[in-house]
């Protein structure tokens, strides 16, 4: 389903555990990867998956 319409044009969802003082905010997760802004939904097309090491491994593609 990468690069399909999931959702209104409208709709973008990122998450970013690189925002400085905020909740979620974090510099290495539980699984010792470093916080990165993950684009998840943009302008309605999915553009990835969240995946944690073992599901990233997998699937082919980066844990996020």
């Amino acid at each position: 389903m990468i690069e399909k319409k999931v959702a209104s044009e409208l709709c973008t969802i990122i998450d970013d555990g690189t925002i400085k003082n905020q909740r979620g905010s974090l510099n290495i997760d539980d699984e010792g990867v470093p916080g990165q802004r993950n684009v998840l939904i943009k302008n309605g097309i999915l553009k990835k998956y969240m995946q944690d090491k073992l599901n990233a491994r997998l699937m082919g593609t980066k844990s996020t």
